[in-house]
């Protein structure tokens, strides 16, 4: 018999987490994978960070790291991030060269 105590019940007419990240509705995962004793069963949160990485969607699956990234979405609301191309952050001017 298998612990499914990590498996929340889909309520009726709602869509599966690896549904909504295939559908494109989800723009980042957090999902931290946890040790069970037996490695061969396939849980919900196997499925889960799969899926987010099947569809290109950004995945953080380190406990420290998902809390640094959430201290920092924290502290720097989305309203004020800008994205940039990598270009614009490369100076526009070059040093001069030494003998030239």
């Amino acid at each position: 018999m298998s612990d499914n105590s990590d498996r929340v019940p889909k309520p009726s007419g709602t869509q599966d987490v690896a549904e909504l990240i295939a559908d494109r509705k989800v723009e980042c995962v957090i999902n931290i994978p946890k040790r069970t004793a037996d490695e061969t069963v396939l849980t919900d949160g196997y499925r889960i960070r799969r899926a987010a990485a099947d569809f290109g969607i950004p995945l953080v699956n380190d406990a420290e790291l998902a809390r640094l990234f959430i201290r920092a979405l924290l502290r720097h609301p989305r309203q004020s991030l800008d994205a940039k191309p990598l270009y614009a952050y490369a100076t526009r001017s070059r040093p001069s060269g030494r003998g030239t």
